[in-house]
C-alpha cells in the first residue's frame, strides 16, 4: 500500500531516516522547484521491514481529465530502507501501478541519482531506464594526493595561478549573496540560458536558509578592490556534495576563478568527510565543452540515468498524436531526448 505524504514535517522525517538521501529529496527543495498548478508528493511504500520513498511532482494535462508525474530538476529517484539484492519488489511495483492508475496518470518520469543504491533494482522491468548522458564525480574517499593527481595537468597549473590572483571568501553575508545572484544572472544571459534557469532572488535565499541541508557559497574576489568577480553555490547532505550554481563576471572569463572555487570546495568537503562531489554533466546532458571542463577534475565518470514509464499507453499515443500529428521527426519511433513526448515543444520537423 502507498501512503501519500504532502506535509513538510512527516516528509522530512522519512527522508532523514535514509542516510543516503540527497538534498533533492527534501520537502524544501521540492517547494522551491514546483511551478504553479503542480503538487509535490512523497510516495511511501512499506512492507515488513522494507520501506521505499519516491518523491514526485504531479501535473495536470491541460484540456484532459488526466495528469502525469515528473521529478524535481537534479538527482532524486527512489530511496530505500532495508532493501537488499534479491528482494522481492513485485508488491512495490504493483502498489505504484495502482496509485498511478487511481490518479489517472498517463506517464511518469524521474531523474535518478548515480550515488544512491538500489534505484535501478527498484524500477527494473517497470518502464525503462536510459542514460542520456554522464556526470563527473570527484571521489572524496581518495587521498588528497590521488584526488589532485586525477586533475588534468593544465588545470593544476591554472589553479595554482588563480590562488595568487584572487582571494577566496567563505562568509555568506546578504550583500554577497545579492552580488552572487547578479553575477549568476549575468552569466545566464551571456550563455543564452532558458527562462527556467533564471530563478527568483528568493530562491537563492530560501535555498541557503533551509535547515534540511547545508549550503556553501564561495566567492573569488579581487584582492585589491575586494569586489566579488565569481561565485559558486554548493549543497551538501549526508555523503554527497552537489555543485549547484555558479557564475563569473565577463571580464574574468579568461582566467575563470570558478575553477579555483571548485578546488576549494573539494578540499573543504574532503576534510569534512563527504564521499561524493558531483560536478554534474554537460548542458542538457550533452557531450559538450562544459562536460569536458568538468572532466578536468576527475576520471570518475558515471552514467546519468532517468526512469520513464508509460502508465496508459492508449491515452499516451492519443496525446502524442494530438500534439504532433505526423510532423514529429521521431514518430512513430521512440524519442530518446524528451519524455513525455506530448509535452515536447521542440521536436517538430525542421526544428
Amino acid at each position: 500500500m502507498i501512503e501519500i505524504i504532502e506535509h513538510r514535517e512527516k516528509w522530512n522525517k522519512l527522508i532523514e531516516a535514509c542516510s543516503c538521501a540527497d538534498f533533492y529529496h527534501t520537502y524544501d527543495y521540492h517547494e522551491l522547484d514546483i511551478k504553479e498548478g503542480e503538487k509535490a508528493v512523497l510516495l511511501h511504500f512499506r512492507e515488513g521491514e522494507l520501506s521505499v520513498l519516491l518523491p514526485l511532482i504531479l501535473r495536470k494535462i491541460s484540456g484532459t481529465p488526466y495528469s502525469d508525474a515528473t521529478s524535481v530538476y537534479g538527482y532524486p529517484g527512489p530511496l530505500t530502507i532495508n532493501c537488499k539484492e534479491g528482494s522481492n519488489l513485485n508488491s512495490f511495483q504493483e502498489a505504484l501501478n495502482t496509485y498511478f492508475n487511481d490518479q489517472k496518470l498517463v506517464s511518469v518520469f524521474s531523474r535518478l541519482n548515480p550515488f544512491i543504491p538500489y534505484q535501478e533494482l527498484l524500477l527494473q522491468g517497470f518502464g525503462e531506464i536510459i542514460s542520456p548522458g554522464a556526470v563527473v564525480n570527484i571521489d572524496l574517499t581518495r587521498t588528497e594526493e590521488k584526488q589532485v593527481k586525477a586533475y588534468h595537468r593544465r588545470l593544476r597549473t591554472y589553479i595554482n595561478s588563480l590562488r595568487k590572483a584572487y582571494t577566496i571568501n567563505k562568509t555568506p553575508r546578504p550583500k554577497r549573496i545579492d552580488h552572487f545572484i547578479d553575477i549568476y544572472y549575468e552569466n545566464m544571459r551571456r550563455v543564452g540560458a532558458m527562462d527556467r534557469y533564471f530563478f527568483e532572488r528568493d530562491y537563492f535565499y530560501r535555498l541557503m536558509e533551509s535547515p534540511s541541508f547545508d549550503s556553501t557559497l564561495l566567492s573569488a574576489e579581487d584582492p585589491e578592490t575586494g569586489e566579488m568577480v565569481a561565485g559558486a553555490l554548493f549543497i551538501q547532505k549526508n555523503e554527497i556534495v552537489q555543485y549547484h550554481l555558479s557564475g563569473v563576471q565577463e571580464g574574468h572569463l579568461k582566467l575563470n576563478p570558478v575553477k579555483l572555487l571548485i578546488d576549494e570546495m573539494r578540499i573543504k568537503a574532503h576534510a569534512e568527510g563527504y564521499r561524493y562531489f558531483n560536478l554534474g554533466g554537460g548542458v542538457a546532458n550533452r557531450k559538450d565543452s562544459l562536460l569536458e571542463f568538468k572532466k578536468g577534475y576527475s576520471d570518475d565518470i558515471r552514467p546519468f540515468k532517468v526512469w520513464r514509464h508509460i502508465v496508459d499507453k492508449e491515452v499516451y499515443a492519443k496525446l502524442v498524436q494530438e500534439k504532433h500529428g505526423g510532423s514529429c521527426i521521431h514518430l512513430p519511433g521512440s524519442c530518446q531526448n524528451f519524455f513525455p513526448c506530448y509535452r515536447c515543444e521542440t521536436s517538430k520537423l525542421g526544428r
